[in-house]
């Protein structure tokens, strides 16, 4: 099946996300979506969405839900400051990792 959101970090995005692991200080879902956006990284590992799922004990919909919501966030973001780059560590505090209510705020500015 063909993906409909394909996840590109760029260099700042993959050390963002590798310092949230490396640091274990947030919640145990934002290192487990760290870690699967690593790994779903098109220009990187680029590992299948079951493949991902069985390496970090999830659900394949756990996975394409993160893919998801990044591509989501970020294209939001880039809606409303224009088509100036929008990287995820821009996201504030890592927005693209929290629940939907973020989102939500986003929309509503």
């Amino acid at each position: 099946m063909q993906k409909l959101y394909i996840v590109r970090l760029h260099a700042e995005d993959r050390a963002a996300c590798l310092a949230l692991i490396k640091e274990l200080k947030d919640s145990s879902n934002k290192v487990r979506r760290a870690n699967i956006l690593l790994q779903a990284d098109a220009d990187g590992p680029h590992w299948t969405d079951q493949d991902i799922a069985d390496a970090f004990l999830c659900i394949r919909q756990t996975v394409e839900n993160v893919r998801k919501r990044l591509v989501t966030v970020l294209s939001e973001l880039k809606k409303r400051i224009g088509d100036k780059y929008t990287s995820t560590r821009n996201c504030a505090s890592g927005l693209f990792m929290t629940d939907d209510n973020d989102l939500q705020k986003i929309r509503q500015e």
